[in-house]
């Protein structure tokens, strides 16, 4: 189960979701089992999803 997660889209918006903000009027975190597989060209090192999160 997702605990935080990024959406970043090609207009520049990026969302942001964890338990201190699970949803918003655009999105939500996820509330279902992740497959990995399916996200494996989107994947990208911890340093680079906490340095996204933390600006």
């Amino acid at each position: 189960m997702p605990i935080k997660q990024i959406e970043i889209y090609s207009n520049g918006k990026v969302l942001k979701y964890d338990e201190a903000n699970p949803e918003d009027k655009y999105g939500f975190l996820g509330d279902q089992e992740l497959d990995l597989d399916e996200f494996k060209e989107f994947t990208i090192s911890k340093d680079e999803f906490e340095s996204i999160w933390n600006k």
